[in-house]
């Protein structure tokens, strides 16, 4: 699949499917992302949010860049190309029942406790360099996008899907 190909038909559906995935986002990291903003009392809240989902959507583009590298060397021992191309479209296809699944599923509680207060930052980079380091935060939806990322074959096509998920 190239890259234009890539761009087409998987980057709208990745952004929906972030967007789908916002519920369980919010329900399991909401309040680290709140009181993450919180550190930085200088900027008003809103700024402090953008610049730590800056971050977070840098860090998923990065994970999907080496997804992609990984999946780049993989995929050249398959025996065809359209074997990469099916395992793309099951884990497209298992990422979408994981987004209806959600979406049935009742909310759900707060697993998080208020995080130890920090002393206030100053800097308006280290809210990006928190938020890239979200992607470090076990995540199953992240996983499975970065098995597309990984199935897309090129560095640049993992980060651009795994940014559009991000942004979604």
């Amino acid at each position: 699949m190239s890259s234009v190909q890539v761009a087409v038909l998987s980057v709208p559906a990745l952004l929906l499917a972030g967007g789908a995935a916002s519920i369980h986002c919010v329900a399991m990291c909401g309040a680290v992302s709140a009181r993450q903003a919180q550190a930085a009392p200088h900027l008003p809240p809103l700024q402090a949010l953008a610049l730590l989902h800056a971050g977070r959507v840098l860090g998923y583009a990065l994970l999907g860049a080496l997804a992609g590298t990984i999946g780049q060397a993989l995929l050249r021992h398959l025996p065809d190309p359209s074997f990469g191309r099916t395992l793309q479209a099951l884990a497209a296809l298992l990422l979408i029942v994981a987004g209806v699944r959600r979406l049935q599923t009742p909310t759900m509680p707060i697993c998080c406790r208020s995080a130890s207060p920090r002393p206030p930052s100053r800097s308006s980079a280290l809210l990006v360099l928190r938020g890239s380091a979200w992607a470090a935060v076990p995540c199953g939806l992240l996983y499975s996008v970065l098995l597309l990322a990984a199935l897309s074959g090129t560095p640049a096509d993992g980060a651009l899907l795994t940014g559009a998920f991000a942004l979604g």
